[in-house]
């Protein structure tokens, strides 16, 4: 939000650490905290014969690569229509 100007709020989103509560009711987890070991983790989650859950831990300054996206939507025939409401 800073990014775009706008002021933060009050309310600050205390960090939950999913592995553990996966693994408070039977599930295995793993956090990841880079982009490098999520190819990894999810084979070890795919493979995985109980549920499991795979924590992304993200750093919420950096704006989103939506870059891609967009060239993906425009390459799949995704236009823009002007002034129309959905």
């Amino acid at each position: 939000m800073d990014l775009q100007g706008f002021k933060g709020v009050d309310t600050e989103i205390l960090s939950i650490y999913f592995v553990q509560l996966a693994q408070s009711m039977g599930a295995k987890g793993i956090r990841v905290s880079q982009e490098s070991e999520l190819e990894a983790v999810l084979k070890t989650a795919l493979a995985s014969t109980v549920p499991f859950v795979v924590d992304i831990s993200l750093d919420p300054k950096p704006p989103a690569p939506i870059g891609g996206r967009i060239r993906s939507l425009i390459q799949q025939g995704a236009i823009e229509l002007k002034g129309e409401k959905s």
